[in-house]
């Protein structure tokens, strides 16, 4: 009995935080399959949630590969856009973000 409260408080936790993703992206900013691929992910927790165990694992299993290979094409050549960390300043970069003299 513990360990099916536990397992559904993470599932809820884990619904609640693609939700939360969900809800900040903007329509006609965010790419519909970033809306689609999140979708997928809530709908196959959500399963996971109600169904029976054996059905609960294909359903997250499966939500979670649709998730993947939604961004499969995104994730192609590498990160996308904004998911990398920046390139190290220059000297002359570091100089004017501290707020050094102008050139």
């Amino acid at each position: 009995m513990e360990v099916e409260l536990m397992t559904a408080a993470i599932i809820i936790a884990a619904m609640w935080s693609v939700l939360c993703r969900i809800n900040l992206m903007k329509h006609g900013t965010t790419k519909p399959a970033v809306f689609a691929q999140h979708a997928a992910l809530a709908m196959g927790l959500a399963c996971g949630l109600l169904l029976p165990p054996p059905y609960a694992k294909l359903a997250m299993s499966a939500g979670v590969l649709v998730f993947l290979l939604a961004g499969s094409k995104r994730w192609r050549f590498g990160a996308p856009q904004g998911t990398s960390k920046p390139d190290p300043l220059t000297p002359v970069q570091l100089q004017h973000a501290k707020g050094g003299v102008k050139d």
